[in-house]
Order: C-alpha cells, then sequence, then structure tokens
C-alpha cells in the first residue's frame, strides 16, 4: 500500500537521485583521437551522464556545449508534464473503487480529469503552443486532480489515498521532531505496551549510503545525503577551458532541523577531506564557489542553484550544479520524512506507532516487537520505500544538443519500473522529421528512433556504494555498421551537398564495469576538412576537431550509462492477535439523537476473564462536556448496552450511556418597535433538563434607563413589535424585530435555548399653556407647547407667550409677567406639566357725548403698568412716550367726572379743544 498526500507533497524523496544536463563540449583535437571519442561525463537526468564534443570550424566561432536552456514554453511544458503524470494514478485508484461501487460523483471527476488529460497532452505535442495555452492546461489539469482527489477522499484512511502499489511513501507532513528523534503513540487505550512506546525500542538511523572515497560532513547537526564526483566538470576545465582538474568533490548535507531547508554544499578536497570551500543554501538561492579559480586562472567558477520543490506537480527541491555556463549534475533534495513502525492487529486496527524522523535516504533501523496486554504477537513484514518518483511514471530525463539549445538530435527518457528500480531510454531524431516537428520537452516520442534501453538500475545497497552501471547490449531500431559505428539513418543532403547522420558505439572501458556502461551518440556531417587534409567529402565526427561549415555542424555526446541513487528505509509493521483469555469494557456516551459525543473511555483495560467491573461508580458522571463543549446531562442506559456492572469476558464489552443536552433560558428586553433597549441576560445557563424556571422572579425590570430615557413595561396589548400578554412579555411576532415568545415560567427543555422578550414602551409627558385673566377668566383657548415627548426631553413655552391678547369683545388684556403659574423651561416629566399666563383686562373712558350711539363712543384707556397692575396711577402724569390721556372736547358740552358730577378741568384753560383731563 502507497499513500500519498495528494495537492501537497504528492510522492517526494525516497531516494538522493543524481539528476542533470548535459555537459562542456570539448575540442576534439586537444583531448581526443578521432578514432575514440574522449570519455568524459556530467550528470543527466535520472543519473544517466553525458559529455558533448563538438568539432571547431574552420571558418566560424568554436561552439561547446550541450544546451542547458529551455524557452519559456519549453519550462511551462515541464510543469504541464509532471501535473499530467499524476492523473493516471488517480484514474487507476478510482476505477478499482468504482469496480467495486457505484459513485455517480467519482465516475464523473475520472471522466474529467482523463479528458483535461487528453487536451494537455495535445498541447504536449503542439510545437506551436504559447506559454499562455500551456498554463492554461497546467491550471486544467491540476483542478481536475483535485476534484478527483476529493471524490477518492471517502475511500481513504486517516484522509490518505490508497494505492495498491506495493510500498509505503513516507509521511513528509510536518514534524516537531529533529532527526534522529523518535516518538510513540499508544492507540489503543485499551492495552499496555512494553516497552512503553515511550522507548525508541531499537529505533534508530543511520547516516546516508556515500558513495565511494565520500565522507560525511564533520559540522555539528548536518546530515549528508548526497554528492558529486566532478568527473565531467574537471574533464571540460582541464581540456577545452586549458583549466586544471580540482581532486575534489561537491558536498551536500541537511540540517537535522525539518522546520528548515537548507542546504551546506561543501568542496572537499578527496585526498586529504579538507574543506576547500563551502556556502549555505536557502531554497531559492545560488551560491558560487570561486576556488576553482585559485587553482587555475582558465578554470570557470562553480555555481549551485536551489530549487524549490513544486508541490503542485510533485517535482522535489533540487541543487544544480554548473560552471557559470554550462549544468552538469542535479542532485535531489530528498525530503524530510517521517519513518512509522506500525503495530497492528490482524484484523487492521492499529494499537500503537513509532515514528522516527528521517530524511529520505537514511537507512532506518524500525521499532522492534512490543508486548501488548491482551495480544499476541505473529509476525512483522517490511515494505521498501520507494524512490522519488511512483512505480510507473515516466518523464523526460535530458536533451542533446548545442550549446545554444539548437541542433537537437537526441533525448533520454526514464521510466521506473519497479520501487527503487529504474531504466533509460534514448532516442536519437529520425532525420525524416525536422527539429521543430517534435517534442523536445516531454515524453512523446513521434519523430524519433529509439536507440538503447539501459538494464534496469538498482538503487545503491549499504553494502555496494559503488556506481551501477548498464549491462544491457541491446539495440532497439535496424543500423548498419560502418567504420566502427552504428548507423541508424541518414539524412538528405541540403542546398550545399551536405548532410547529416546519425551513429552510436559502445565506449565502455574497465572503469564502467565493461564495455556497455558508456555509449557515444554522435551526428556525424558529410562534407570536407581542408584544415586536416581532407579535400573529399566523407562523414566528419566531432572528434576530428576540424570541419568545413556547410550548413550542418557535428556533435557528438558520451555517455556513462550508470546510476548514482542510494537504498531507502523501510517500513516495518509488526502484526498481533487477539488473546482470548483477555477481556477488555469500555464506556462510550451518546445523545439522546444516538449521536457520540464524547471518546470512549477504557474502564477495564486488557484483564484476565472474570475480572469484576461497575461503570456506575467512576465512568457515569451527572455531567459531562462534548468534544464540541455542549453540555449534557446523564439520562439513562442506552437500550443496545451491555450491563453497566459485571465481570470481564473475552474481547470487548461496551457499555453505553445517554446524556441529554443542557437547556437554556434568555431574556430580551426591546421597546413597542422591537428595538433592544437592554442587552440580553442569561436566567438559566446550560441547566437540566427538567429545571423549573421564572424569569419574572429576578429578571423582569419594571423599568429601564436608555440612552438618557426612560422605559415602562406595557401593558397586554397589540403593538408593532408582536402581540403582548398579561406578563409583559412578547407572546406573538408581529415586525420580526424580534422573536422570542417563550413564556416567562416553565421547565428548561434539552438541547433548547428558549427566549423571553419583556416589552416597554418609553416614559412621555406633555406640556400645556393656559391663558387666564385675574379673575381666573379664560380669555384665550389653552395651547398643546410638547406632547408625548419623552422624559426628560428639553422644553420652553416662552414662543407661547404673546404680551397681549385681545379677545373676541375687543376686550384688551395685557401680560401680568407676575402672576405666570408653572415653569416656563424645564424637562418633560410623566403626565402633563401646566403653564398659565395670566393677563390684566384693560379699563377705558367712555364719554357719553350726545346724539352719539353708544357703540360709536370713544374708549380711552385707563393707564395702565403691568409690573404693578394693583397700583392705580395718576392719569395727569405723563406715560413713557410723554402721552396723557384726555377725554375729547364736544363743543357746547362740558364733561364732569360720574361719581360726582364735578366738570372736569381741560387740558389747557386757553384752549378747551385739547381735551379735559379723565378723573381718577
Amino acid at each position: 500500500i502507497r499513500k500519498y498526500h495528494f495537492g501537497a507533497a504528492s510522492v517526494l524523496l525516497g531516494v538522493s537521485l543524481v539528476l542533470g544536463a548535459g555537459a562542456q563540449v570539448v575540442k576534439a583535437d586537444e583531448t581526443v583521437a578521432s578514432s575514440e571519442p574522449t570519455i568524459a561525463s556530467s550528470v543527466a537526468p535520472a543519473s544517466t551522464e553525458a559529455v558533448a564534443e563538438e568539432a571547431e570550424k574552420t571558418n566560424a566561432e568554436n561552439t561547446s556545449a550541450v544546451a542547458t536552456t529551455s524557452t519559456e514554453v519549453e519550462k511551462a511544458k515541464a510543469v504541464l508534464e509532471q501535473v499530467t503524470s499524476e492523473s493516471p494514478l488517480l484514474a487507476g485508484l478510482g476505477q478499482k473503487e468504482l469496480a467495486k461501487t457505484e459513485d455517480a460523483t467519482l465516475a464523473k471527476a475520472i471522466e474529467d480529469a482523463q479528458t483535461k488529460l487528453a487536451a494537455a497532452k495535445a498541447i504536449l505535442a503542439d510545437s506551436e503552443a504559447t506559454v499562455e495555452q500551456v498554463e492554461a492546461q497546467v491550471a486544467a489539469v491540476k483542478a481536475a486532480n483535485e476534484t478527483l482527489g476529493n471524490a477518492l477522499q471517502k475511500y481513504t484512511v486517516d484522509g490518505l489515498l490508497t494505492a495498491a502499489l506495493d510500498t509505503v511513501a513516507p509521511d513528509t507532513t510536518a514534524s516537531t521532531l529533529k532527526v534522529g528523534d523518535g516518538e510513540g503513540t499508544l492507540l489503543d487505550r485499551t492495552t499496555t505496551a512494553t516497552p512503553s512506546m515511550a522507548e525508541p525500542n531499537g529505533a534508530t538511523i543511520a547516516p546516508h549510503t556515500l558513495r565511494d572515497k565520500v565522507e560525511a560532513t564533520k559540522e555539528s547537526g548536518w546530515y549528508t545525503f548526497g554528492s558529486y564526483d566532478l568527473l565531467a566538470y574537471d574533464v571540460n576545465q582541464a581540456g577545452a577551458l586549458g583549466g586544471s582538474a580540482l581532486n575534489a568533490y561537491m558536498r551536500y548535507s541537511l540540517d537535522n532541523n525539518p522546520s528548515t531547508t537548507d542546504i551546506l554544499a561543501e568542496l572537499v578536497e578527496k585526498t586529504t577531506g579538507k574543506v576547500l570551500e563551502s556556502h549555505t543554501l536557502m531554497a531559492g538561492s545560488s551560491a558560487t564557489f570561486v576556488y576553482p579559480r585559485t587553482i587555475n586562472e582558465k578554470n570557470r567558477d562553480i555555481t549551485l542553484t536551489y530549487s524549490v520543490p513544486n508541490t503542485l506537480t510533485s517535482t522535489p527541491a533540487r541543487v544544480q550544479f554548473s560552471d557559470g555556463v554550462l549544468s552538469y549534475a542535479l542532485e535531489t533534495v530528498p525530503a524530510y520524512q517521517v519513518n512509522t513502525t506500525r503495530y497492528i492487529t490482524e484484523s487492521g486496527n492499529v494499537l500503537a506507532t513509532y515514528n522516527l524522523q528521517t530524511i529520505a535516504g537514511q537507512k532506518v533501523t524500525s521499532s522492534a516487537v512490543r508486548t501488548f496486554t491482551g495480544y499476541d504477537y505473529v509476525k512483522t513484514t517490511q515494505t521498501v520505500v520507494q524512490g522519488a518518483y511512483p512505480k510507473g511514471a515516466v518523464y523526460l530525463a535530458g536533451v542533446g544538443s548545442d550549446k545554444d539549445g539548437k541542433n537537437r538530435y537526441y533525448k533520454a527518457i526514464t521510466e521506473v519500473v519497479e520501487d527503487n528500480q529504474y531504466a533509460q531510454t534514448f532516442y536519437v531524431l529520425d532525420p525524416a522529421y525536422a527539429e521543430s516537428d517534435v517534442d523536445w520537452t516531454g515524453t512523446n516520442t513521434t519523430g524519433f528512433l529509439p536507440l538503447l534501453k539501459t538494464s534496469t538500475y538498482k538503487y545503491n545497497t549499504a553494502d555496494k556504494s559503488s556506481y551501477i552501471y548498464n549491462t544491457n547490449t541491446e539495440i532497439l531500431s535496424p543500423f548498419t555498421e560502418e567504420d566502427g559505428y552504428m548507423v541508424f539513418k541518414v539524412g538528405p543532403e541540403n542546398s550545399q551537398g551536405s548532410k547529416w547522420r546519425i551513429v552510436a558505439k559502445w565506449s565502455g572501458t574497465n572503469s564502467t564495469d565493461g564495455k556497455y556502461g558508456s555509449i557515444y551518440i554522435s551526428k556525424q556531417v558529410w562534407t570536407t576538412a581542408k584544415e586536416k587534409g581532407i579535400t573529399e567529402k566523407q562523414w566528419i565526427d566531432a572528434g576530428l576537431g576540424k570541419f568545413d561549415n556547410n550548413g550542418i555542424i557535428p556533435v557528438g555526446t558520451n555517455h556513462f550509462l550508470r546510476n548514482a541513487a542510494v537504498a531507502t528505509a523501510y517500513e516495518t509493521t509488526h502484526i498481533y492477535k487477539e488473546n482470548s483469555k483477555y477481556g477488555d469494557v469500555i464506556v462510550e456516551y451518546y445523545d439522546t439523537d444516538g449521536k457520540q459525543i464524547v471518546n470512549s473511555v477504557v474502564d477495564t483495560p486488557k484483564s484476565e476473564l472474570g475480572t469484576q467491573y461497575n461503570t456506575d461508580v467512576d465512568r457515569r458522571p451527572a455531567s459531562l462536556v462534548a468534544t464540541d463543549g455542549s453540555l449534557y446531562y446523564y439520562k439513562e442506559v442506552k437500550s443496545d448496552s451491555a450491563k453497566t456492572t459485571g465481570t470481564v469476558v473475552a474481547g470487548t464489552t461496551t457499555v453505553k450511556y445517554v446524556y441529554e443536552k443542557a437547556g437554556s433560558v434568555n431574556v430580551n428586553f426591546v421597546d413597542i418597535n422591537g428595538k433592544v433597549i437592554k442587552a440580553p441576560v442569561s436566567d438559566e445557563k446550560d441547566a437540566k433538563p427538567g429545571y423549573n424556571y421564572d424569569t419574572d422572579l429576578d429578571q423582569k425590570l419594571a423599568s429601564i434607563t436608555f440612552e438618557g430615557k426612560e422605559y415602562k413595561l406595557v401593558p397586554a396589548g397589540d403593538y408593532p413589535v408582536g402581540k403582548v400578554g398579561k406578563g409583559n412579555n412578547l407572546i406573538e411576532v408581529g415586525n420580526n424585530t424580534a422573536k422570542g415568545i417563550d413564556p416567562t415560567t416553565g421547565k428548561v427543555e434539552a438541547g433548547v435555548n428558549k427566549e423571553v422578550t419583556y416589552v416597554y414602551k418609553a416614559v412621555t409627558g406633555s406640556v400645556v399653556v393656559n391663558y387666564k385673566d385675574t379673575e381666573g377668566n379664560v380669555i384665550k383657548d389653552p395651547e398643546t407647547d410638547v406632547s408625548d415627548a419623552p422624559v426628560g426631553d428639553a422644553y420652553t413655552t416662552t414662543d407661547k407667550k404673546p404680551n397681549e391678547i385681545i379677545t373676541k369683545d375687543g376686550s384688551r388684556y395685557v401680560l401680568v409677567p407676575s402672576k405666570t403659574d408653572g415653569e416656563e423651561k424645564g424637562k418633560v416629566i410623566e403626565g402633563t406639566i401646566t403653564v398659565t399666563y395670566v393677563y390684566q383686562k384693560v379699563a377705558n373712558w367712555i364719554p357719553e357725548i350726545p346724539n352719539v350711539p353708544e357703540s360709536e363712543r370713544p374708549k380711552v384707556p385707563y393707564p395702565f403698568d403691568p409690573t404693578e397692575p394693583d397700583e392705580p396711577i395718576d392719569p395727569t402724569i405723563p406715560g413713557t412716550n410723554g402721552e396723557i390721556p384726555n377725554i375729547p372736547y364736544v363743543p357746547g358740552y362740558t364733561p364732569v367726572d360720574p361719581k360726582d358730577n364735578t366738570p372736569l378741568e381741560p387740558v389747557d384753560p386757553n384752549d378747551p379743544g385739547k381735551g379735559y383731563v379723565p378723573p381718577t
């Protein structure tokens, strides 16, 4: 069984693979003989190594590289190919489940994933595809895989997709353990483990198996996982570049803390083990080693580039070794892994686990067999932890071309044939196809001739740390032999009479475990080489070093056919069977709907048969808190429960108790429109069902002050908020602003939150203004200054206080301020405030003029002082404006005082026309 965390870090690194691209082209006339190409090397993808050779043109610049760069489209296609590699595996898992059950959702997800996969493959094969088109397919396939993965979740164990693929992928999830630390967990709480699960019980790790003569770093806290022997780098520095070999190797180590992914890279002298230069790289960074130029200034610096892993495509992190121009070795960075020893029963129940923090590729010794009470040990099984890619994975390993990525003529494809085993197939370009018409970024082989499939490379084991070389001699395509080469196909002549052919020859030696440990692949050119004295056209190989350029350039590459991967860990499973002489008692807790509300507890662990137990004593609490935080109260024993008291029998005795959820009563306070005027309060919180409650006792408030206003309970009746009952509480919902209509008294109900709502109305008042004369008679209708205003609101009546009032009969009344009754300004109180303004009627002298109707007689107002309304005024004293009232003059008549008929005195004795002084 292999377990995957799809969408996170699917199948990360179980081994350390040396991956890479091509290597430096060497000048044939400086480093090789034409009859035997130089066997130089660099590490290519999946441990294929290559050194390219390109002849020097007599009329053009020297060229010297196998391409290591790619276009943006090629990069995008590489990502797409990685994404699509997961689709067939997921679909296969789904098909296996559909064979056992009907699942429309899963079937649709499989169909969609396969449709997206087909569309993606079409884009991969499309040489004219744009970056946008490729990236769109990446997103589509990723989404389809995620949907299919989600549909498969119901068939998982602990949220992991499970596939019958022979091995178990190590857990790569986050761990707080340091490398080498372990942590045990007893999952079956009915038993005890001896030794305790806190003990490692033999669980250990050993350092990575390193290649011959490679030592682990001496830096504390670092674990060496890989190296590169600089073979091709040294050949090219000492050859084509005219520099010197370093006699060193590059060593890679990881920190013992899984929370970091930093790498320690050290350039180490082979002879002494001395560290010549070192750098610490963070993921996504680069480092440059300048030591090579201290040996020979013609040497190129070493550049290491640490690429981050792509969890979406399950592409691991890698370190690229290059000289700043050419790439040599691509080292896969192993993942931090938790290696798990499992203790299970024959039926698959997990008793315990012991997790050991490791780095993929380290040799792991699993935790040993333990004794579990009530179980007997049966056997132990082990499964090999897989490599960096799952069985069946097929991916592009490398492409052969010149330094500019042009004149590409072969590619290598890797296939994982078994866990920790893989093979590679080399394909050469069919001359019948143009270079631009074939797929150089993926596994499509249309337009290619299969050349060679290597023997299966098995990952190195602990007792063998040298390289494993190819032993397969079978050539896959027809060929003829000529000049010591296998000739596969010849291209047509160009306009200059030149043509090319693809050839190969075995080039292994004792250093490669024989003839078939290395192969030379070349594109030879039909041309002349006048500088070499060749004036007639013939087949010119890159090894000749000089040629006449007639439009085609010869390129040759020698490959070391070897692997460089070390063995990985094993996952161990110890299997047990139940001992029939033991039994246990567990207790489960359910709600009234039959749902288990807390984890079961062990009352009696594995014990001998006949042992007494009683769960009522200490396993039946009056109340308990469920896993969701809710409070429950004991109700009864479940109908299908075992007896709560008795003796242990074989197997597991399960006692089941039923609990009912607590209830609550909340009290709300709103006004007649439903506005909350006081925060709700809890009358009963998490109370036992059946308990009597009465909110009227201590929650019902006669009045509430809110926002400076006073509110009082309303009587029964209909209001906007709804119908209010005799208890001043809401009993029917009105405008939906308040919905708590539970009664104010009653019993707490299981799992119910009752809501009682009291309704209030703001206390209001009015201000009325009255108008009366000094005798108390109403001289003007009352006016309302404010009506139903909230208590506390400010009011003033001064705007309703006229200085004079003329009644309908024409009587004139003047305000007497001193006689005002009530407060003219203040704040509204409950009820009615009355303010009364008092007015004094103004008196008149009315002369009885002969022959003048009474209604037409003039009225002479009597002087009046409102501030002293009770004091008479001497009419002869001028008023505030100098006026003096007078009785009008009527010729032929002399007015008299009505009291005693005394003639009135004229205002001006010399001029009776000015009138007469009124009587007092």
